[in-house]
């Protein structure tokens, strides 16, 4: 909530400055909710069938996920936009007979998205978008047992497919606000295989 706050704070200082400007190019900061498909049934059964008993274990599969795009309106219905999404971060707690482990995950990366647009009046319009993200997950990894303590840090990249829906809302010509709904599918860690990450998110988008 202090986040939305204070990008609506920014976006009305900042509508003065980019009153007088064009309309084809805008810029895009939304801030919402990330998901990341994991199932803790599955990850408790893979740590049941190494052959660990099982004690207690926490999932916390979402997180504040956030995007800061550029993009291009080449007409009403046709936008071109990417930039840079932090999807937050996941992570997996597990106390076993001997010992305990935690996994932690960070996916982000860079994104491009055709978007295309129907304007349905009074100010409104809806969307919907496909493309893809270059994206890398960080894994941190650490356990410790009987014998002393380890951990492990790696990351992987990807180019997966994304796509998404949302709309908007015309503030003002210069000035709107987007609610959306995105996934980014199949990313892959070092440490978890793969799966997708939902962000949902409202933003403020400015026309320059």
């Amino acid at each position: 909530m202090k986040a939305i706050k204070a990008l609506l704070f920014s976006a009305v200082a900042l509508s003065p400055v980019i009153a007088n400007a064009g309309s084809n190019w805008y810029g895009l900061v939304s801030v919402g909710q990330s998901t990341y498909d994991i199932s803790k049934g599955d990850t408790d059964d893979s740590i049941t069938d190494a052959g660990l008993t099982l004690l207690s274990s926490k999932l916390d599969d979402t997180d504040t996920g956030m995007k800061f795009q550029a993009g291009y309106q080449f007409s009403p219905n046709f936008a071109v936009e990417g930039g840079y999404v932090d999807l937050g971060r996941a992570n997996y707690k597990v106390d076993v007979v001997g010992g305990n482990a935690k996994l932690d995950l960070h996916a982000w990366g860079f994104n491009v998205d055709a978007v295309g647009i129907l304007p349905v009046g009074a100010g409104f319009s809806i969307f919907g978008k496909v493309g893809g993200i270059f994206a890398r997950v960080d894994s941190d990894i650490s356990a410790t047992g009987a014998n002393g303590s380890a951990s492990d840090t790696s990351g992987k990249n990807s180019f997966k497919p994304t796509f998404g829906l949302g709309a908007a809302y015309d503030l003002n010509e210069t000035l709107s606000v987007r609610i959306e709904y995105e996934r980014f599918a199949d990313l892959k860690s070092e440490d978890a295989g793969s799966g997708d990450v939902d962000l949902a998110t409202i933003g403020l988008v400015a026309h320059f």
